[in-house]
């Protein structure tokens, strides 16, 4: 990686002028202008995403598709899924969450929440998608009655690889 060298002509308690501090002020313009801090001269730089999706109501029967296209340039490495409920109603709910990037399955059961006010989670290991794929999760209520207030968070990490 590029360092960036200053030079000091100056002590503490000293009175600086502008001339003083020319230097220093051209030895950052000059490490911009011919390193370009491109990214290979950068470290990358990791966020932690959670992406959520909310349902009022999902009654029997009902599935809902959801899809991610991860961004041209970028890797997302799978950290967790979730899916919580509120309320079940007017029969026996059970929220069945599946998790895939393509045709791969990235979960080796669905999660399945069959209890109002409770949750499941699941975590991954360095499972990834890159530039373009698309993630597909998939929230079915494949029991009787409602579930209400579901809601799916999934996160990543998303790095820039290029």
């Amino acid at each position: 990686m590029a360092t960036l060298n200053i030079t000091k002509t100056w002590n503490t308690g000293d009175v600086l002028t502008a001339a003083d501090l020319n230097g220093a002020f051209q030895d950052v313009e000059d490490f911009i202008n011919t390193t370009k801090l491109d990214p290979s001269n950068l470290n990358k730089s990791l966020a932690l995403n959670s992406m959520s999706w909310h349902f009022d109501g999902i009654s029997a029967g009902v599935t809902h598709d959801i899809r991610v296209r991860v961004p041209s340039g970028f890797t997302y490495e799978y950290v967790e899924l979730s899916v919580y409920s509120v309320t079940f109603s007017g029969g026996t709910p059970a929220v069945e969450v599946d998790f895939n990037n393509g045709a791969t399955a990235l979960l080796s059961g669905a999660l399945t929440l069959s209890a109002a006010g409770g949750n499941e989670v699941t975590t991954f290991n360095e499972e990834s998608a890159t530039n373009g794929d698309v993630l597909q999760i998939t929230v079915e209520n494949t029991g009787t009655g409602n579930a209400n207030d579901v809601t799916v968070v999934l996160t990543v990490k998303s790095e820039l690889t290029d």
